[in-house]
Formats: C-alpha cells, sequence, structure tokens
C-alpha cells in the first residue's frame, strides 16, 4: 500500500495494490484456521464474532474514503493509503504479540471420568 502511495506511474501503482491484496490473502489461511486451534468446540462463534468484526473496516471504509477524497487530489489518496498500510499493520502488530495457537484454558473441556464396567 505504502508503495502505491509515493508512486504516480499507473502500472506501478496498479501492480502494488494487486500485490498488496494477493499478499494480504494469504493471511487468511492464518486468520481462518486460528479459532479452530485455539477453541475447537467454539470455532464457529468465535470465527462468527472474528468475521464480523474484520468485515466491520471494509463497510466504513467508502465513508472515509468519501470524506478524504474531495478533490481526487494525490495528496488525499496518498492519506486513505497511508491510513490503509496503518490499519494493516495495527492489525499485524496485534496479531504478532497476543495471537496464540494452542488451546486456551477458557475453552478446555474437562474429560468425563472412564467408565470401568
Amino acid at each position: 500500500m505504502l508503495i502505491a502511495m509515493f508512486k504516480t506511474w499507473e502500472w506501478l501503482v496498479l501492480f502494488s495494490l494487486i500485490a498488496s491484496v494477493g499478499l494480504g490473502g494469504l493471511t487468511f489461511s492464518a486468520f481462518s484456521v486460528n479459532s479452530l486451534d485455539i477453541a475447537p468446540q467454539y470455532a464457529g462463534h468465535l470465527m462468527g464474532l472474528s468475521n464480523t468484526l474484520a468485515t466491520l473496516p471494509g463497510m466504513l471504509s467508502p465513508l472515509f474514503v468519501g470524506a478524504v477524497v474531495q478533490n481526487e487530489l494525490l495528496h488525499e489518496w496518498r492519506i486513505v493509503f497511508v491510513f490503509t498500510a496503518g490499519v494493516f499493520l495495527f492489525g499485524a502488530i496485534i496479531f504478532a504479540l497476543f495471537g496464540k495457537g494452542e488451546v486456551q484454558k477458557w475453552a478446555s473441556v474437562a474429560e468425563p471420568p472412564a467408565d470401568n464396567d
């Protein structure tokens, strides 16, 4: 995203955006299975909640872009690109710092006692 902000060549901006979206798609493989890793029996609930929260920026971004880009000037679009890159970076840092891959204590299910009949 930041490469697209600094370039004025249309083909390089287009390539940067395609690469950004394509590489962003790779994160889905970690995001989509993480709920199965941390809480298998609650994976559906976690995925529903996290996917809802992850969809909010996509719903709010047209409002943000419309408010920032009034005259379709390059510096207005640069604000959008920097903000978008910041959101991606913030999410990556939060996931790197707090993301886990082990079953969490709150999601552990006690095994029922074995029946010795």
